[in-house]
């Protein structure tokens, strides 16, 4: 079939020229492979992940959704050319983490194009990379250096001053009113409510910081999501097990949502140099 070269969007929300297109190579991989794409047999995100359990499946039926995965594989990559295929898919039986546990704040996140999990606690050089033996292209053409890569100051200064308070009350909010349900308090819904929308709002503090207009979504950005969809799921573990009066549970839960917004710090702070501000420090305090 012709090869069809389109520019790069920045913008998260396809053209309906590339959805058209996305949607052909879709059809495309679907003959190759010989796997019907099903549209109306039900199937959901959830039970075509490679993430799921799927026992009692037959190995052709284990076959074939993981052909469907690789089309989904295939349909991020067109959407979004920054990101390269995962080296391995999520184990069967692995724990469900970020956006696949489902209720995610943001369902793109790391896992859900990468097929793999970033550790709980961040370790930037552990970090998966882009190869730097495969030449990267823009719009424009080859990158030079971080031409592709690299965020304005501007950029990162303007997005500083706007997100600034939201992530400072967040974290004010996990060493106060949420540290207090972990060890026995009621659990307070509003600052709940309050902490919920400053991580909303860091979603859109990691696009600005650590993606650049000229290339497209980065695996930062994207781990940044995922840190956020944990503080949050942890944010509402802690809830429901505050409630219940469980404190030991509550506590795990307060520690999972402590390390990954820690994780999420670790990532946009990396942007942060003395021209946009200082950088937010983490949270050391243990219940």
């Amino acid at each position: 079939p012709a090869v069809v070269i389109m520019p790069i969007e920045t913008s998260l929300s396809p053209s309906p020229a590339r959805i058209i297109l996305v949607f052909a190579l879709s059809i495309s991989l679907s003959s190759a492979f010989q796997v019907p794409l099903n549209l109306g047999t039900g199937h959901t995100r959830e039970s075509l992940s490679m993430c799921s359990s799927h026992e009692g499946t037959s190995s052709a039926e284990s076959l074939a959704l993981r052909r469907v995965f690789l089309q989904r594989v295939a349909f991020a990559a067109a959407l979004f050319p920054s990101l390269v295929s995962a080296e391995a898919p999520i184990e069967v039986d692995a724990e469900k983490r970020g956006s696949q546990r489902g209720g995610a704040l943001v369902e793109q996140d790391f896992p859900f194009f990468k097929g793999k999990y970033p550790p709980r606690v961040l370790v930037f050089e552990e970090l998966p990379k882009q190869e730097g033996s495969k030449p990267i292209y823009n719009a424009w053409g080859a990158c030079v250096q971080d031409s592709c890569s690299y965020v304005p100051l501007k950029q990162r200064y303007d997005g500083y001053k706007k997100y600034k308070d939201s992530t400072t009350r967040a974290s004010s909010i996990l060493q106060g009113a949420l540290l207090q349900s972990a060890t026995g308090s009621a659990f307070d819904v509003d600052e709940g409510k309050v902490f919920e929308k400053a991580l909303r709002r860091g979603v859109l503090f990691a696009n600005i910081l650590l993606i650049s207009e000229n290339y497209g979504t980065s695996n930062e950005a994207l781990a940044a999501r995922f840190y956020v969809n944990e503080a949050y799921f942890g944010m509402v573990q802690l809830q429901k097990e505050a409630g219940a009066g469980n404190t030991a549970a509550a506590k795990e839960w307060w520690l999972l949502c402590r390390d990954s917004w820690n994780s999420y710090l670790t990532l946009i702070n990396r942007a942060i140099v003395p021209k946009v501000g200082d950088k937010f420090p983490l949270i050391s305090t243990s219940p």
